[in-house]
């Protein structure tokens, strides 16, 4: 807040608030998309649908752009006079004194996602079976974004938004469960072959 020249008091537009806000709708969304691609394509209903569309480098390139929104979601935070976020808030678990466990989740959320799209750029210097164990991480960090969004989303407190939320994360939960079915499965199928021949 400041005085303009007549003594009047000005309030001041939080923009870094706002930017900040919005790079974590942003990155979400992208994130959001990212899983979903991974998922649906494994749902033979969706599959035919979306697979002209999905392929891996797509899938790389959303998560890249989810992290870059990631970064500007934290870092506008520095400029936000309300919260005062320091570094240490930012990007040090726990260490932050304005609701600690659930800035922690985000804190968290970056880092796994740093370096699962690291892991997904060196993925022919990894066996697959230990590239698809490091992406069972995906389900952790989208829990902890998840909550994190819903708690500290002033955007998501309420009306409209708030339903959508948890719209969009009810169906993609149904769709983790259905391509969860599926894997089983087909891991019981191929056993069972294996065991008649």
């Amino acid at each position: 807040m400041g005085f303009d020249s007549t003594g009047q008091l000005i309030q001041e537009i939080p923009w870094a608030g706002y930017f900040a806000r919005a790079g974590g709708l942003v990155a979400f969304l992208l994130l959001y998309f990212s899983i979903f691609f991974g998922l649906a394509i494994r749902l033979p209903i969706l599959k035919n649908l979306l697979a002209p569309v999905y392929s891996f480098s797509l899938h790389k390139i959303i998560s890249v752009q989810a992290f870059i929104f990631v970064l500007l979601h934290v870092l506008f935070f520095f400029g936000d006079k309300y919260l005062d976020f320091g570094f240490k808030d930012i990007f040090v678990p726990f260490a932050s004194v304005y609701k600690s466990e659930i800035v922690a989740l985000g804190v968290f959320g970056m880092y796994i996602m740093f370096f699962l799209i690291i892991s997904t750029y060196l993925r022919r210097f990894l066996t697959y079976a230990v590239w698809r164990a490091m992406h069972f991480l995906n389900i952790i960090l989208y829990i902890f974004i998840v909550i994190h969004a819903y708690y500290l989303g002033s955007d998501l407190q309420g009306g409209y938004l708030q339903k959508i939320f948890i719209g969009l994360n009810i169906f993609l939960a149904i769709i983790f469960i259905l391509a969860l079915i599926i894997k089983l499965k087909n891991a019981i199928m191929a056993k069972t072959n294996a065991n008649l021949s």
